[in-house]
């Protein structure tokens, strides 16, 4: 009787802890790195479509996902998302706007 209640006690704490240490791993990890990859390469001109493309998906599709799916989809295609469309974006448009400019002043 008492190993039977020790044995269930000691399975719902793990069941628990086990439940509220990777789903918020799962958030504070996957937020961090959208917002501070994408908003940080992409400041002035990209900081508007990074927030609305990269972190919004990142809430929706991430965190209603499963345990196991999360982590590695969300490396996958939320950090790939936001160098692909937003770094690219900023380096296109940015890069292009400082040679056009520097030209002018040179």
């Amino acid at each position: 009787m008492l190993s039977t209640f020790l044995k269930t006690k000691v399975e719902s704490q793990v069941a628990t802890q086990a439940k509220s240490q990777v789903a918020t791993q799962v958030e504070s990890q996957v937020a961090t790195q959208v917002e501070s990859q994408g908003a940080t390469q992409a400041k002035s001109q990209v900081s508007g479509r990074a927030e609305s493309q990269v972190s919004g998906r990142a809430e929706s599709q991430v965190s209603g996902r499963a345990e196991s799916q999360v982590s590695d989809r969300a490396e996958s295609q939320v950090s790939g998302r936001a160098e692909s469309q937003v770094s690219g974006w900023a380096e296109s448009q940015v890069s292009a706007q400082a040679e056009s400019q520097v030209c002018r002043v040179g």
